[in-house]
């Protein structure tokens, strides 16, 4: 079988492998150049494999790109569902509170990933699309319920609950893109415990009733 012929069956580890690290290099270059200028040879590159295996694995710069947004929300979308199953909160605002540290603690530890997802969606409605599809709506339905609840409640001020969960999902990535610049006029954000923090101290405490 050549390099560009599609076997049968299960991958094999070493496929796996390589598009893994083609994923895995592909995300801090369109994080830093935006899609339009991010080519494949330098992702293939940095990945440490031949250009044909990208053409193989994912056929085009869009479909690695849409592959990438797909596997971020699986990812995202697993993490929340794992907090839910393990804490089991009776307490509504406990759980929404869990909810977003969980958010909060996977953003902050990928800033690439922020960046890679909203650095140049609006710039083409599919990508835009794609990005609402795979991640956006998948944290909605996880997160919509929650926030409900918690406003029934009375714990929260949610008069809007996707407006709410966007504010809050979109002002934790724009900080994140922003890290660098707010750290200029707030050093002890460079601190990633005191950077965590601020992010629920002007993100997510403010929502709620009781500070």
């Amino acid at each position: 079988m050549t390099q560009t012929e599609r076997g049968r069956g299960r991958p094999r580890k070493n496929e796996i492998d390589s598009v893994q690290a083609i994923m895995a290099s592909a995300v801090p270059i369109f994080a830093a150049k935006g899609f339009d200028a991010t080519n494949l040879r330098e992702i293939a590159d940095d990945a440490g494999v031949n250009m044909a295996l990208v053409s193989y694995n994912f056929g085009s710069k869009l479909e690695l790109w849409k592959r990438i947004i797909e596997t971020i929300g699986q990812r995202i979308e697993a993490t929340q569902t794992s907090l839910a199953q393990t804490t089991g909160f009776s307490d509504s605002g406990a759980a929404l509170r869990a909810a977003m540290s969980a958010y909060i603690g996977f953003m902050a530890a990928r800033p690439d990933i922020a960046r890679f997802m909203v650095r140049d969606i609006d710039h083409d409605p599919e990508r835009a699309q794609w990005v609402y599809e795979h991640v956006t709506r998948r944290l909605l339905d996880q997160f919509l319920p929650l926030i409900a609840r918690t406003s029934a409640d009375g714990a929260i001020r949610a008069a809007h609950p996707e407006m709410t969960f966007l504010q809050f999902a979109f002002g934790t990535a724009a900080c994140i893109m922003r890290r660098d610049r707010l750290t200029q006029d707030s050093p002890d954000l460079g601190n990633d415990g005191r950077f965590r923090a601020a992010l629920h101290e002007t993100l997510v405490d403010p929502l709620f009733i009781d500070g």
